[in-house]
């Protein structure tokens, strides 16, 4: 992994420098919170802030697998950096491990962070068996699209 970034006012500084002018240890739970840049995803009226990204070599990288790779060892091919803490903006090493993502959704599931959505919230209201009064859309060929040809 280059050590420095290409931009102009980064370019001479180290990546270990700018990872640790980014994140700020939390003592009561030992994270390191990422205050740089972040990803967001809007879910259901609210901004919640998800992952850490740092600039490396051109590119925008998530903070968590730059850390990892900064300070463990490079992350194998498909092979995920999964949060021990279940806290999206930690970047200490010691809360990250490896993993597939199997292993991410039994983490998940294990911790009870898993979504189910029910009612409204479930597909079947906007492309199933209620899209369209009760019957299911599907086998209504009238409401199917064709293909152009």
């Amino acid at each position: 992994m280059d050590r420095s970034s290409p931009n102009k006012f980064n370019q001479f500084v180290p990546l270990i420098d700018r990872f640790f002018h980014q994140c700020i240890p939390e003592p009561n739970s030992g994270c390191w919170i990422w205050t740089g840049t972040t990803t967001w995803h809007p879910r259901k009226g609210s901004d919640v802030l998800t992952y850490g990204r740092i600039r490396v070599a051109g590119p925008q990288l998530y903070a968590h697998r730059v850390a990892w790779e900064l300070f463990c060892s490079e992350i194998p091919a498909g092979l995920k950096v999964l949060h021990k803490c279940d806290n999206t903006l930690c970047v200490n090493p010691d809360h990250l491990f490896l993993g597939t993502q199997r292993d991410n959704i039994y983490d998940c599931e294990l911790k009870g962070r898993a979504y189910h959505p029910s009612g409204v919230d479930n597909g079947a209201f906007s492309h199933g068996k209620y899209a369209s009064g009760g019957e299911w859309y599907r086998d209504r060929p009238e409401k199917r699209r064709t293909r152009a040809r």
